[in-house]
């Protein structure tokens, strides 16, 4: 939120993200589940506390400190391996979860330093039967850590842990807070758990607009958006008549290529197709406009492709501005700033104003 914290949100109210950014932007993301059942109860017995030769069992405390909710509700976590230097000596928080082999994982925390003398101190996040096996480094400042790994069996042990064969430090006290393991390739908005896995529902922002507002026959849709992930997914934002993909004017990515892509359909016929290449994860602003033989697609105040060619749809095909192509079909998932819909054709002077970061 505008304070830099984490805050909880309930159904049905939009999610504005100020994170890296100042302005925010309405937050869209896919279903997804936290598999850990007490994401942020580390005191619990699911969490083991494991100790192997030189090294004692951890220590973990709750309330120790201020968390990225604001809260008093962060945990300490001591580990020591009491100089221990081989592979038994190990000091280890352990959660795991039965998952699917041959499947994306992402695990992440929040973490940071208890004190100054523990700034730079490096510990090590590991996965039974998965990869994603990485050394961290913890600093003076709360920062989420990310790790996506392929599971090559089902009994997914995570462990946060010092370890005498790795490069380890011998001992840290660290912060710790909101752990999540989610299955999928990049990282999703924390969900908090309390005894049993969760659920946040995909979100759907769609169906706004109506053909006294749109103008079928010639527009311009712009959005400022950037995509979550590159995750080999098509993310589409359209004006429609609500049917699938009958008829269209669409502007969507092509993430498994860092593609962006501008369609135009009259009852399943393709009318034009313009493709561009670009970085997807990045803020982007983008522009389609759609009239009798001109098709142009902008993105950051350059005109990226145009088609001078092609019919438009008759006058009151255009219903609906979704965050779908056409009724249901590939959500946009991302981060969106700002999005329009221009009734009549802009020039390309207006379109490069628009359009330019």
């Amino acid at each position: 939120n505008k304070a830099g914290l984490i805050e909880t949100v309930g159904s049905g109210e939009p999610r504005i993200d100020f994170l890296g950014n100042t302005k925010g932007a309405l937050l869209l993301e896919p279903t997804r589940s936290n598999l850990i059942t007490y994401s942020n109860g580390f005191d619990n017995a699911t969490w083991e506390k494991g100790g192997g030769g030189t090294a004692p069992t951890p220590l973990v405390s709750a309330n120790q400190g201020i968390s990225p909710d604001g809260s008093n509700n962060a945990f300490k976590l001591e580990l020591n391996l009491n100089g221990g230097t081989t592979s038994s000596d190990r000091s280890r928080l352990t959660d795991n979860f039965t998952g699917v082999t041959s499947t994306d994982y992402t695990f992440s925390f929040y973490a940071k330093a208890y004190s100054s003398s523990e700034v730079g101190k490096v510990v090590k996040f590991s996965v039974d039967n998965s990869s994603g096996d990485t050394l961290f480094t913890l600093t003076s400042e709360w920062k989420r850590f990310v790790f996506v790994g392929t599971s090559t069996g089902t009994n997914i042990n995570q462990h946060i842990q010092l370890r005498g064969n790795e490069s380890t430090s011998d001992s840290v006290t660290m912060l710790l807070y909101g752990y999540q393991a989610e299955q999928g390739s990049y990282a999703t908005s924390y969900i908090p758990t309390y005894g049993s896995a969760a659920t946040r529902s995909a979100d759907v922002c769609n169906n706004a607009g109506n053909d006294q507002v749109i103008n079928s026959t010639e527009g311009v849709l712009y959005a400022e958006i950037s995509a979550l992930a590159n995750d080999g997914t098509n993310r589409m934002i359209s004006l429609s008549d609500g049917v699938s993909t009958t008829s269209n004017a669409t502007l969507y990515f092509t993430t498994t290529t860092n593609q962006i892509r501008f369609v135009y359909e009259i009852s399943s016929v393709l009318q034009c197709s313009i493709i561009s290449t670009i970085d997807v994860l990045q803020d982007n602003k983008f522009a389609i406009v759609y009239k009798l033989n001109r098709f142009e697609l902008w993105g950051n105040g350059v005109k990226l492709g145009e088609d001078t060619s092609g019919s438009v749809n008759p006058s009151g095909t255009f219903t609906k501005l979704s965050f779908l192509r056409g009724a249901s079909q590939l959500p946009f998932y991302g981060n969106v700033k700002d999005v329009r819909v221009y009734n009549t054709a802009l020039t390309d002077a207006e379109l490069q104003q628009l359009t330019t970061i």
